[in-house]
């Protein structure tokens, strides 16, 4: 199992898609002040011959100036806050 700890502090939700291994494994809804937890049943072979993992959230971006009074001007995504591989 592939479990996804996501939180945002923008004050819509926001669609993430998540990838691993550039396969599409789903899409989840990720809303302020919450913790958004995405989970997968990963099958049994799914890293294959590879030792490496690769994970991609792609979210649409957010300037927190340009929301709230605050001067951060950075392009922000959603926060990560855990990623947990189980068997």
């Amino acid at each position: 199992m592939l479990y996804v700890v996501l939180s945002d502090n923008r004050p819509q939700p926001a669609e993430t898609e998540i990838d691993l291994n550039s396969q599409r494994l789903g899409t989840v809804r990720v809303e302020r002040g919450r913790l958004t937890t995405f989970s997968y049943r990963l099958p049994g072979n799914w890293l294959g011959e590879s030792e490496k993992v690769r994970l991609e959230l792609r979210t649409p971006p957010w300037i927190p100036a340009e929301v709230y009074d605050s001067k951060d001007s950075r392009r922000l995504g959603v926060m990560l806050m855990e990623v947990r591989f189980t068997k």
